[in-house]
Parts: structure tokens; sequence; C-alpha cells
């Protein structure tokens, strides 16, 4: 299945006159339903009522290879100037996607191909300018499923691996024992679903 991956906040807008960042978001459905919903809404970004298809950037590959967080980060509390702006507000004043490093963003694009459109809201926020991204489709092939983690594999970079009884596990090996044998313990990362030694 394809899905929509949102780059929100182009550097063309000014970072729709935010400080620079780019806000990325993954969305369980096609692009053109996306495209749909906000043209509909002349919206950017994801409101309330989509909140259940939302899903984790981080296990998006092309988002855990490239992306370098420098504010609010996935699921992660807002501060009060930005309560209420999020699709996960109902949870708690609660981050919808990541921001990330403009110049992680940029070195990784060609990756992705081209995007499918840049949009641009109608309504005007509060910096005095229109919301906007770029979208772009990404094949669910490239997301984690529940029982798959990203394991740092050195030079290969972040790869797939498999998530059982809470023990990940890299080629059919557990992971932990691939780090001991290198004199090394396993750090874990939960939100980015990620083990790395």
């Amino acid at each position: 299945m394809i899905y929509t991956l949102l780059l929100g906040h182009r550097p063309e807008n000014h970072y729709d006159g935010y400080g620079a960042h780019r806000h990325v978001e993954l969305i369980a459905v096609p692009p053109p339903f996306y495209l749909s919903y906000a043209d509909a809404r002349g919206i950017v970004f994801p409101q309330k009522d989509w909140a259940d298809l939302l899903l984790n950037p981080w296990h998006l590959h092309w988002v855990r290879e490239n992306i370098s967080l420098v504010g609010y980060d996935f699921s992660e509390n807002v501060g009060a100037e930005h309560v209420g702006l999020y699709a996960l507000g109902d949870r708690g004043n609660i981050h919808d996607g990541i921001d990330a490093s403009p110049t992680s963003v940029s070195s990784g694009l060609s990756l992705l191909g081209a995007p499918i459109r840049a949009i641009q809201s109608g309504y005007i926020n509060a910096n005095g300018r229109h919301a906007t991204a770029d979208v772009y489709a990404v094949s669910s092939d490239n997301i984690l499923r529940e029982t798959e983690c990203w394991l740092w594999t050195g030079p290969g970079g972040w790869e797939r691996g498999d998530l059982r009884n809470g023990t990940s596990y890299y080629q059919g090996l557990p992971y932990r024992e691939i780090a001991a044998m290198a004199g090394r313990s396993v750090s874990w990362d939960g939100e980015r679903r990620s083990a790395s030694f």
C-alpha cells in the first residue's frame, strides 16, 4: 500500500514563519485521499478526526536513516504556546509529527523521488503566513510492522530486525548477543523502536 509523507513548513515559505525546521508527518492513506481531504478543508496538516491515521514517522526507513530532530518529537507533550494545534491534541496536547532539521531532510530528498505536489493552506497561521507542505508517496513496505524494529548495523546503517517478546533479532540472532560479542551493551529507543550499540 502507498501512504502519505508530509514535509511541512517549506523553506520557500520561510518555514511558515517558524524557526527553521520541517514538520514531518506519516499518514496511513494514499496521497490522492489525503489531497482530497486537505483541499476540501483548505488545510495542510491533518485535524483531530484523522488522528488515528497518523503513524510514528520514525517507523519509516527514510526518516530513521536520514532525519535529525531539532524540536518536538512524535507524541511528545507540547508547550503551552502550542496547545490545541496538533491532531493528537485530544490525547493531551501531543505532537503529531517530528520537527526535523532542514539539512537532514534536504540531504535525503533524492531518495524520495519527486513530490506529488506542494500544498498551501487557505488560512493564515499565527505567523501571518499560509501553512505549506510537500506531499510524497511512500510504500508501506518501508514502514515497520508491529513485529519489527530498526537495528543499527554500522556501515549498513539502519536495517530491519525482528521483535519478539521484547527481544530484538538480527538475521535470527539476538541483537544483544551480537553486541556482547563486540563488548558492548544495547541501547533501546522505544519511540523509534530502534536498538543500537
